[in-house]
């Protein structure tokens, strides 16, 4: 992030007057990714213990940090009653329900305002039932 901001205010400054905009985004995502490929290599990895911890905290699903869960298991610092399964799908599902809830709030303002009522009802219906499901499936998550 301060390799794309110092990146981003070299180039807002005016020091490449002469590169045209469109060039100046591609320099710029190009230095800002060579930058955090270099620092990841760099940098020393989780260790194990702060892997775990990471993961239980959370509650990711256990897919990709299955291995991670595992070895904290083994090495006794994470016992297997402390991992919460994750609720993918369900959040997932969710999280598609917030969109329909924003957009549908959104639309129907614009509707209510431009008076067309039987629009902004609908959008107001699919507003309330994708709010009426996530609030029912927001206690299933955090069980």
């Amino acid at each position: 992030m301060i390799i794309s901001f110092v990146v981003a205010l070299i180039f807002e400054l005016g020091f490449y007057e002469t590169i045209p905009s469109h060039l100046r985004l591609v320099l710029g995502v190009g230095i800002t990714t060579v930058g955090w490929v270099v620092v990841t290599l760099l940098t020393p990895c989780f260790e194990p213990r702060q892997a775990a911890e990471f993961t239980s905290t959370l509650n990711l699903p256990p897919g990709g940090w299955r291995p991670v869960l595992d070895r904290a298991i083994a090495e006794g610092t994470l016992k297997q009653e402390d991992i919460v399964p994750g609720r993918l799908p369900l959040e997932i599902a969710c999280m598609v329900a917030g969109c329909f809830l924003v957009y549908g709030a959104l639309f129907a303002v614009g509707f209510f305002i431009y008076s067309d009522i039987p629009k902004a009802l609908i959008m107001v219906s699919v507003a309330a039932v994708s709010g009426y499901f996530m609030f029912k499936s927001w206690g299933k998550i955090h069980e």
